[in-house]
């Protein structure tokens, strides 16, 4: 919960985004596109917003059409897949491996 509640402060408040890495090493990815799932803070022309974007949420939510608390809960389903990683730290592509959500 306190992971949680970290990471929603700080994309609350800086234009960063987390990709979620499972025990392998794998990254998390959505299954039709083939983008990685991640949690964000995203600054851009509009101001700054920040959010959840991934299958195990079921697309995109973000702060301009959800709360705070959606966003942590989303959060949390995210972290229980794995160690969220900066994805400026990811690994190079020939070393990345990406891994998928199933129900």
């Amino acid at each position: 919960m306190k992971k949680a509640q970290q990471l929603l402060k700080e994309i609350k408040n800086t234009n960063v985004s987390y990709a979620i890495m499972d025990e392998d090493n794998e990254i998390y990815c959505n299954k039709e596109t083939n983008n990685i799932m991640d949690i964000y803070g995203y600054d851009n022309e509009n101001g700054h917003f920040y959010g959840v974007y991934g299958d195990v949420v079921g697309g995109q939510i973000d702060s301009r059409n959800v709360s705070d608390e959606k966003i942590l809960n989303a959060i949390k389903k995210m972290i229980a897949l794995g160690e969220p990683i900066k994805r400026t730290e990811l690994p190079a592509d020939a070393d990345f491996k990406r891994t998928f959500f199933f129900e």
